[in-house]
């Protein structure tokens, strides 16, 4: 981790987070999972300057939630800070009771390797729309 770095220091709600955001939010289909509960964002920060993010959602269906975001700075890659951001992230829904949870990542995306290598099962896929632009979507569980 790099010196300095704070992975699960700050608990930022989303409405701040967005001026770090270069993309609009997920625009992702859960169906009969629709998010019930917006948990807020946690940041890794190395510094001075937000590195990472991971955010999370309690669903409607009991015991179950959703790492809604999961994002690191390319040059932060390989040092464990999106891990420990994961690993944050499903420890606070734990904290409301979740026992599953799942996220929607883009299919081309660098995070497909990640989420199968945590173990995720891809169970649906779906399509994110940003403008006129759609991309395949996929949505990992882990149990």
């Amino acid at each position: 981790m790099p010196r300095g770095a704070q992975p699960m220091s700050t608990f930022t709600p989303p409405k701040k987070l967005k001026r770090f955001s270069t993309e609009p939010p997920s625009k992702a289909d859960h169906g009969s999972r629709g998010a019930k509960k917006d948990l807020g964002h946690l940041v890794a920060e190395a510094d001075g300057k937000i590195i990472g993010h991971s955010g999370m959602a309690l669903l409607d269906q009991p015991r179950e939630g959703e790492v809604t975001a999961l994002y690191v700075l390319p040059e932060y890659y390989g040092q464990g800070i999106g891990r420990t951001l994961w690993d944050a992230a499903v420890a606070k829904l734990r904290e409301y009771g979740c026992e599953v949870f799942w996220v929607w990542t883009i299919e081309r995306a660098p995070a497909v390797a990640f989420y199968k290598h945590l173990g995720g099962q891809v169970v649906e896929k779906g399509w994110y729309q940003t403008g006129s632009r759609s991309e395949t979507a996929l949505a990992f569980i882990f149990k």
